[in-house]
């Protein structure tokens, strides 16, 4: 009882700091993500600062209800967690969407909320069993940083600019720029998160083999079967082989190849569309006007890759960006919409 005195206040905290920014207190996408990512720090560190006489154990060993953690974590401890998001509604502090508040709540915070308990548990069982703080301190910050930093790469090094992983969650892009994009893609990797999360808790708690065995089974598919699934979606897709599965279309220009959509994919198109041949034609002049500038005395400059999106939302939700053209460094990239002659860009 006393180890629930302690994560209270914790999840009052989890869930009132991203308030006291501007940035989360429209309490939508934004305070979502806020709260999701501080309740994967400070409900873990619930586990590792708890006094050794407050660990759930029976006879030197790890011993939790199951039956009411299972209620606490999925069912109980969220309502304590959106007090004040719902403070905020009620007092008329906050004029966000109520609707919008629960959609990400539900798809950016619930996931990490029961993630955060399996790590939770599994710090106090790592103690009970008597691994060191210090150890298992080190090992979090490892794995976290593992996570962390594959998903930073992955942003730096490839064109996509948006992103959903484990521990950041749904991260839209980065330009905000009107709207964000979410598709079944997106719940679907979600989800499958939330399965793994569960698949975690169950590995933890149980003790008789054969339940843990079966509950980690079903988990297990519906992990491997959700993340299947997404990952057949653009928006959950990385990396320039699948931007060139999206736009498979090519013109080669001197110093770039642009990369489009044709009208038809089956037999694909051998003539691009005026407006195509247009991009195409203005995109060479200004390569060859910038080449003059940047390198006069003739070596050789990076070969950009152009990608011409068919419109500005399959652009925002295939790439991460929707009014807004990006550059990308790295590939090197440019990344544009389709749209009105002259293309601004």
């Amino acid at each position: 009882m006393w180890r629930y005195l302690f994560l209270v206040p914790v999840y009052l905290l989890s869930t009132a700091l991203p308030l006291a920014s501007a940035l989360g207190a429209n309490l939508e996408y934004e305070y979502a993500l806020i709260a999701s990512q501080l309740a994967l720090l400070l409900i873990p560190a619930v586990a590792l600062v708890l006094p050794y006489r407050y660990l759930p154990q029976q006879g030197g060993k790890y011993d939790v209800p199951a039956a009411f953690e299972t209620l606490w974590i999925l069912g109980l401890s969220p309502l304590i967690a959106i007090a004040s998001g719902v403070y905020m509604f009620a007092s008329g502090l906050c004029s966000c969407s109520v609707t919008g508040f629960g959609f990400w709540m539900l798809i950016l915070w619930y996931p990490a909320w029961v993630l955060a308990h399996a790590v939770h548990h599994a710090v106090l069982r790592a103690r009970i069993i008597g691994v060191k703080r210090w150890s298992i301190g080190l090992a979090a910050i490892a794995v976290y940083g593992a996570l962390i930093t594959a998903a930073l790469a992955e942003l730096w090094f490839l064109p996509q600019k948006r992103l959903t992983s484990l521990v950041l969650g749904f991260l839209h892009g980065p330009i905000y720029d009107d709207w964000i994009a979410f598709d079944t893609g997106l719940l679907l990797a979600r989800a499958a998160h939330l399965a793994l999360a569960l698949a975690l808790l169950v590995a933890v708690w149980f003790r008789r083999r054969t339940v843990m065995i079966a509950a980690l089974a079903g988990l297990g598919i519906a992990w491997l079967g959700l993340g299947t699934l997404a990952s057949r979606y653009p928006s959950t897709q990385s990396g320039t082989a699948a931007l060139n599965a999206l736009l498979p279309a090519t013109l080669a220009g001197k110093g770039f190849t642009l990369h489009y959509r044709p009208a038809t994919l089956t037999p694909p198109d051998s003539q691009p569309s005026l407006a195509v041949q247009r991009i195409f034609r203005d995109t060479q002049f200004h390569v060859d006007e910038l080449s003059h500038i940047l390198a006069p005395d003739g070596r050789k400059l990076p070969h950009v890759q152009v990608y011409l999106y068919p419109n500005d939302d399959d652009k925002k939700l295939w790439f991460g960006a929707f009014s807004t053209d990006v550059t990308d460094v790295r590939t090197p990239s440019i990344h544009i919409a389709l749209g009105t002659w002259p293309h601004p860009t």
